[in-house]
């Protein structure tokens, strides 16, 4: 089905249209809609607690916060799949120099809990 196809090229209105022209049954292709739109925002939401968990475990934060993230995602979102992939692909470089930060900081805070705790 198209619905799972989140990860297409396609936009959402050419999602859209391809749910319209496998069904003629207007209840059937929306409630694919919906079932794609619940699947996105269900995966978005569990990444968003995962994100904040690993926050919360790598600094002293007691609850991290979620929205400067996810504001930080609109931009990607806003811009498309084709622009956005040769954005990331841009990007990819400083994966790793990012990583590499996020551990140290995550080891540097483990270490200053675990001189707390001793």
């Amino acid at each position: 089905l198209p619905a799972t196809a989140l990860a297409a090229r396609l936009g959402y209105a050419m999602r859209l249209q391809t749910l319209m022209e496998i069904s003629p049954n207007t209840l059937s292709w929306s409630l694919m809609l919906l079932a794609e739109m619940l699947l996105f925002l269900t995966a978005f939401a569990g990444s968003g607690v995962f994100l904040t968990r690993c926050l919360e475990g790598a600094t002293p934060l007691r609850r991290a916060p979620l929205l400067p993230f996810s504001l930080a995602c609109v931009p990607l979102a806003a811009l498309g799949a084709e622009e956005g992939s040769s954005l990331l692909l841009a990007l990819a470089p400083w994966r790793a120099p990012l990583l590499a930060a996020g551990l140290l900081l995550s080891l540097c805070a483990n270490l200053l809990r675990k001189r707390k705790t001793a």
